[in-house]
């Protein structure tokens, strides 16, 4: 659908309907930067101010309770910006207005980093739609990666499929592209037209595979541990016996020597561990 278009449907400037008009759009990404959950890139198309492309690194995704468990708890910019404060809700909202940049000739490149050990990557409930929405699927991987995927699959076999293919891309850091674009519906001639949102993903056929290393399935692990455990008892069975038979000979050593003798000791049982 032609860029144009839209004007006639949403605020100038705007790809959808903000619920907060004139503070999220087309002002967005300012709450993710300052939250430290996405640096964010664009680069623009030559000879245009239109922006070419953007990359968005998902560094962290905060839950409720770095806003005292309250939707409505404001916390403050750090800079100068055209509204003082923001809410959860703002935050929620952000994620999803983020990505609605421009339609069809605009691309975005997705990847989690996950650099920093201590953060918590539980996700709340609402990223899981997000992941629905704009999120990445194992049918785009490379037949290498699905054969990953699928060892991936057997370590994790009771885990919500959606939540499973969002953790792989997690764990490796596994990037996709995305385009959207608007749609027109229409269930049947006695309902209205409707206006959709189309999204398109695609491997990064730049990706480096080499990143990625084959999980060890859990059958092995354990299987290795057990052969492992088997081992040290039947070096522990070998040891018993072997201090017993030193017991026997040193009670038949002891019955041979005279009761009265003061210095009878004798050194069982010596080992190098």
């Amino acid at each position: 659908m032609q860029e144009a278009s839209q004007v006639n449907i949403f605020q100038l400037g705007f790809t959808c309907v903000p619920q907060t008009p004139g503070k999220i759009m087309p002002s967005a990404k300012k709450i993710l930067i300052e939250t430290n959950s996405a640096s964010i890139h664009d680069t623009m198309t030559p000879g245009t101010s239109n922006i070419g492309y953007s990359k968005c690194s998902i560094r962290q995704i905060h839950d409720i309770d770095k806003w005292n468990n309250s939707y409505l708890h404001q916390r403050r910019f750090s800079g100068p910006t055209s509204y003082p404060a923001f809410n959860y809700q703002d935050y929620i909202h952000e994620w999803y207005y983020i990505l609605l940049v421009r339609s069809y000739t605009h691309s975005w490149f997705i990847q989690f980093k996950k650099e920093d050990p201590s953060i918590d990557w539980q996700m709340p409930v609402w990223f899981l739609d997000w992941w629905r929405l704009f999120g990445s699927t194992s049918i785009i991987f490379p037949t290498l990666i699905q054969t990953f995927y699928h060892t991936y699959k057997e370590e994790h076999p009771t885990e919500w499929p959606p939540l499973r293919c969002l953790s792989f891309h997690q764990d490796y850091c596994i990037p996709w592209i995305l385009t959207w674009d608007y749609d027109i519906k229409q269930e049947s001639v006695d309902y209205p037209l409707e206006l959709h949102r189309i999204v398109r993903i695609k491997w990064w056929d730049s990706f480096d595979l080499n990143k990625v290393h084959k999980p060890t399935p859990a059958t092995n692990s354990i299987s290795t541990e057990q052969t492992e455990y088997a081992k040290l008892q039947a070096k522990v069975a070998a040891l018993e016996k072997e201090l017993t038979q030193l017991k026997r000979r040193a009670a038949a050593f002891e019955d041979s020597q005279d009761p009265f003798e003061d210095n009878n000791d004798l050194e069982l049982f010596s080992y190098d561990s």
